[in-house]
C-alpha cells in the first residue's frame, strides 16, 4: 500500500522541483556564476524524484524529474559547446532558465496535488518486489556498457581541466544518468506487461 505518509513525500519533492526551477532562473538574473550551484542542486533534486517516482510507475513524476535534470544538462553543454564567457552566457541562459522556471512552477503544484489524491496501490503491483524486480538481462548488460563508456569519456574530459570541459562533463554526466533512468523506466513498464497502474 502507499501511505498517505509517501505520498506526501513525493508532494514535497514536487513543490521542492518546482522552488528549485524558480531560485535557479532568480539567481542567474542576480548572478550568472550562481548557476553552478543552483544547476546541480535543481539536477540531483530531479534525479532523485525521477527515482522515487520509479516505484509507482508515476509518468508524471518521472518526467517532472528527469526534466528538471535535463534542463541544467541542456544549458551545460550549450555553455561547453558554445564557449560561452559569463558575459556571454546571461541572455542565452536566463531565457532558458526563466521559461523553464514558469512551466516546472506549474508542473510541479500540479503533480504534488495529484499524487496526494493517490490511496493505494496494491503490494502484488508494487514494481520494486515479486517479478517486477530489475533482472540482469541482454538489455541491461547493453546499457551498462554504453553508461560505462560515457562515463569514460566524461572523465577523460574533466581530466583536462579547464572551464568549458568541466560544464561539457556536468551536462554529459547528468544526461547520461536521465537516459539511463529512463530506459530503465521504460524497461520495468514493459516487464510489467498488462498490469495496472494509475497514469497520472
Amino acid at each position: 500500500m502507499v501511505t498517505a505518509a509517501s505520498a506526501k513525500t513525493l508532494a514535497v519533492f514536487c513543490w521542492l522541483l518546482a522552488a528549485s526551477a524558480v531560485v535557479t532562473a532568480v539567481g542567474s538574473f542576480v548572478s550568472i556564476e550562481s548557476i553552478v550551484v543552483f544547476g546541480p542542486a535543481m539536477a540531483t533534486l530531479g534525479l532523485l524524484t525521477a527515482f522515487l517516482s520509479m516505484r509507482w510507475s508515476s509518468s508524471d513524476l518521472v518526467f517532472l524529474g528527469l526534466s528538471s535534470a535535463l534542463i541544467t544538462s541542456v544549458v551545460s553543454l550549450m555553455i561547453a559547446v558554445f564557449h560561452w564567457s559569463p558575459s556571454e552566457a546571461k541572455f542565452p541562459v536566463r531565457m532558458v532558465l526563466a521559461m523553464s522556471a514558469v512551466v516546472l512552477a506549474i508542473w510541479g503544484p500540479r503533480s504534488a496535488l495529484r499524487v496526494t489524491r493517490l490511496h493505494s496501490i496494491s503490494d502484488s503491483e508494487d514494481p520494486l518486489h515479486g517479478n517486477s524486480s530489475f533482472r540482469f538481462s541482454i538489455l541491461s548488460l547493453l546499457v551498462l556498457i554504453t553508461i560505462t563508456g560515457l562515463l569514460i569519456r566524461v572523465l577523460q574530459l574533466i581530466q583536462f581541466g579547464n572551464e568549458m570541459s568541466m560544464f561539457a562533463a556536468y551536462g554529459l554526466s547528468v544526461l547520461v544518468l536521465s537516459i539511463s533512468l529512463l530506459i530503465w523506466y521504460g524497461y520495468r513498464r514493459y516487464r510489467q506487461g498488462r498490469a495496472h497502474f494509475p497514469t497520472w
